[in-house]
């Protein structure tokens, strides 16, 4: 166990390594140069060149880079150009709002997954199975925005039941703070859970055919424990492995739900800093939002021994 975690904090570094690299040059590479956008257009040349050196973007970029890597080993990402304030400051505000919201999301959707794709499974090619592809199917054929302004037509303009803009701490009550996150969360949660649903029934459809299960049904076990006990528990290491990568795909790409509801998060704020080319705030900002992926991930590598007894985490899976 200790040799596979340790290759993987290898294999983390130096996925951190690359990343850091990706997200520096693909960032400075971008069109617009934030001293001419900080500066104005009435600016000068020369203010611009003056602007540019106290920033340190006339630096090659390798030096650039460097000393971004060096500060970033420390603790430090830089100061943003437009915000006033440090990039680990800039991103400690508006974390919180950005995992609250993919949290629930994730809930919300596992709550519909699940059950949906466990009850399509044990019913498969009858009633139930179609009706959970049709929802699955509808869920796919649409991004999240177009539910999120769906839902604001419905329950914010029609209704008028919940708020359709913000973000309220659990300061301003729990009750409050929950309904400023309720169609926002169901947004995301219509677009993850049926990816969710399909690897669910697909997972259960297959464990099921198996020679166990088989045997279980001979013996007289009831149905309910073959789907809960073996075919479940079976079946979930597939499931655990997408969840994973959906619960990253949430927190990566929250921007737009963010934006359509105002809500100040991390998504939010990467928009802004891309259309204001603040530099530091975005490479902070995309490289904490990987590094939430990457840990989110190697959480799921370490539940695969937990969940399922038969594999042994050696080195090999």
């Amino acid at each position: 166990m200790k040799k596979y975690v340790a290759k993987r904090i290898v294999t983390i570094i130096i996925t951190l390594f690359v990343l850091s690299l990706f997200i520096f040059f693909l960032t400075h590479n971008t069109s617009g140069d934030p001293a001419s956008n900080m500066l104005g257009s009435d600016a000068t040349s020369e203010q611009v060149q003056a602007l540019r050196d106290e920033l340190g973007l006339n630096d090659s970029l390798i030096t650039q880079y460097f000393r971004w890597v060096g500060d970033a080993l420390h603790g430090e990402l830089g100061d943003s150009y437009f915000r006033q304030q440090s990039v680990v400051a800039s991103i400690k505000e508006c974390i919180v709002p950005t995992l609250e919201l993919s949290f629930y999301a994730e809930m919300l959707a596992l709550l519909l997954a699940i059950p949906g794709g466990i009850l399509a499974a044990r019913y498969k090619g009858r009633f139930w199975d179609w009706s959970v592809s049709i929802f699955a199917l509808i869920g796919l054929s649409a991004p999240c925005f177009i539910y999120g302004l769906l839902l604001i037509l419905y329950f914010g303009v029609d209704l008028k039941a919940l708020p359709v803009s913000g973000y309220k701490t659990f300061a301003a009550g729990t009750w409050n703070h929950y309904r400023y996150l309720i169609l926002p969360a169901i947004s995301m949660a219509l677009t993850q859970a049926p990816l969710l649903t399909r690897i669910t029934r697909s997972s259960m459809i297959e464990v099921m055919n198996s020679d166990y299960i088989k045997t279980a049904k001979a013996k007289g076990l009831s149905g309910t424990k073959i789907l809960g006990k073996h075919a479940f528990r079976n079946a979930f290491n597939t499931i655990l492995t997408v969840l994973g990568q959906s619960v990253g795909s949430l927190v990566a790409g929250a921007a737009v739900i963010e934006t359509l509801f105002n809500i100040p998060g991390m998504g939010q704020l990467v928009v802004n800093a891309v259309l204001k080319r603040d530099y530091p705030l975005i490479q902070g900002l995309v490289l904490v939002i990987s590094l939430i992926y990457i840990i989110i991930n190697f959480i799921i590598d370490m539940l695969y021994g937990v969940v399922d007894p038969r594999i042994r985490v050696t080195g090999k899976s």
